[in-house]
């Protein structure tokens, strides 16, 4: 009798681990595939923004609010959940050190975007779209300026994805998110790609 009662619980433990086990992968699965994209253009748009002003928003982490002093236990718990949909953080140290260097950087890009030698991707890089004219030293320089940008985009990208917790589709999605928040700031001039792949200038 002892053993059966041993028996008949070893099976129910189990059953509730392989179950546990079951609703954890489904609940990752669910919050991995979806993709806030409506979220993430803003954000991409106020980075933007804020790179191209030279200006950047001293803030707090997107999604970061700050409890009432009657919030319970409960809200404190719930509220990073409740908001994780609707924000997406671009405020990250490793974030906001990317900002400084692109900055740094933004104007001598501008600069040869308006001459329509760089030209601004649908997937969020910069090419040699036009250096027809230049001279071998700019042709160097923007060739510099080039591989330090898509440098800083790429880990940008990466840091936006791990940070908000983005499934790896989302990396593309990212991409094509920044790659309009950078077209819709960059100067006239600039040749800009579509979502079909053609060119035209701004």
């Amino acid at each position: 009798m002892k053993k059966a009662i041993l028996k008949s619980a070893s099976r129910y433990f189990k059953s509730a681990a392989l179950l546990s086990t079951l609703l954890g992968a489904a609940a990752c699965i669910t919050v991995n595939v979806y993709f806030p994209e409506g979220a993430v253009q803003r954000a991409a748009d106020d980075f933007v923004k804020d790179l191209y002003e030279k200006t950047p928003k001293q803030q707090g982490p997107a999604g970061a609010t700050k409890p009432s002093p009657g919030a319970s236990l409960m809200e404190h718990l719930l509220l990073p959940y409740a908001h994780a949909a609707d924000e997406i953080t671009t405020n990250t140290p490793t974030a906001q050190a990317i900002k400084a260097r692109m900055a740094a950087r933004v104007g001598d890009l501008s600069a040869f975007k308006t001459k329509g030698v760089i030209g601004e991707t649908n997937d969020g890089n910069v090419i040699v779209k036009d250096a027809a004219g230049l001279a071998l030293k700019d042709r160097a320089a923007v060739e510099k300026l080039i591989t330090a940008e898509n440098q800083d985009r790429a880990t940008l990208y990466d840091e936006v994805q791990r940070t908000n917790q983005l499934n790896d589709r989302g990396q593309t999605k990212i991409r094509h998110t920044f790659s309009k928040a950078f077209q819709e700031h960059s100067p006239a001039g600039t040749w800009v790609q579509g979502e079909s792949g053609g060119w035209n200038r701004k």
